[in-house]
């Protein structure tokens, strides 16, 4: 029995972080794959070298300190309680656009 497999040609990549997005973005320079023009290629976490790479990555910025700053507000509430609270804090990350994506 054979498989057929179809390839469709992708518009864009979402890494899972910066590191994985600059790595694809070597990969395709090694194989003359043109960022933005063939693929847009975005990562996560928004790394001090983002804009430094060629071309600078498109990425989502998550605000680690302002993340670290609440934890640590309702660590402080939490041991001062005699019974754990069932707390929810929602974090609102945003789209840095950068070189590496254009319009599909």
């Amino acid at each position: 029995m054979s498989s057929v497999v179809i390839f469709h040609k992708a518009t864009g990549w979402i890494a899972a972080n910066d590191l994985m997005a600059i790595g694809a973005i070597e990969t395709c320079r090694k194989l003359n794959i043109q960022i933005p023009k063939d693929i847009s290629i975005c990562g996560f976490n928004d790394m001090p070298m983002a804009d430094i790479v060629n071309p600078s990555l498109t990425t989502v910025s998550v605000p680690f300190q302002e993340i670290g700053e609440q934890a640590a507000r309702m660590l402080v509430k939490e041991i001062g309680s005699p019974w754990p609270s069932k707390q929810r804090w929602l974090i609102a990350p945003h789209l840095v656009v950068r070189e590496s994506t254009a319009k599909a």
